[in-house]
C-alpha cells in the first residue's frame, strides 16, 4: 500500500474513531496552497478540534515521530486560515485546539465497522498538542 493510500486509510479510520467518541466531523481535507487540516471536528464540549492524523504500518516508526515542528506551524497557520474563513464555527468560551490521532496500522481492514476498528489498528489520541 502506498503512502497516498495508507494516509487516506488512516484517516477513515480517524473518523470512525472521532464519531465514537462523541465528536461531529464538520469538514476532511480542508487545503488551501500552503497546508491542508485533515480533520476539523467538534467535540462533545462544543470545541472546534483541528486533527492532525499520522498513520503507519506496525514494524515502521511510530506516528508520532512524523509530526516535525514545521508540521505544527503549519497546521497553526491553517487552523487560523479556517477561523477566518468560518468565524462563526468558533463558540466561546471553548475555542478550538489543535489535537494529533497517531494510528498504527496491524492490518488493512475490509470493512470499516464501529466495532471493529481496534482489530486493525492502534490509535493514540493527543488532545491539544499546539
Amino acid at each position: 500500500m502506498n503512502k497516498l493510500a495508507t494516509g487516506r486509510l488512516g484517516e477513515r479510520l480517524a473518523g470512525i474513531y472521532l464519531r465514537r467518541s462523541g465528536y461531529k466531523i464538520i469538514r476532511t481535507n480542508y487545503w488551501k496552497p500552503y497546508g491542508e487540516i485533515d480533520i476539523v471536528a467538534r467535540d462533545k464540549n462544543g470545541a472546534l478540534v483541528f486533527v492532525e492524523v499520522k498513520t503507519m504500518w506496525v514494524g515502521y516508526l511510530n506516528p508520532e515521530e512524523h509530526l516535525t515542528k514545521t508540521k505544527l506551524a503549519k497546521l497553526k497557520r491553517m487552523g487560523l486560515a479556517y477561523l477566518k474563513a468560518f468565524p462563526n464555527e468558533l463558540k466561546e468560551p471553548v475555542g478550538f485546539r489543535i489535537d494529533l490521532l497517531a494510528i498504527t496500522l496491524k492490518s488493512k481492514p475490509r470493512f470499516f465497522l464501529l466495532t471493529d476498528i481496534d482489530k486493525y489498528c492502534d490509535i493514540n489520541h493527543y488532545q491539544n498538542i499546539f
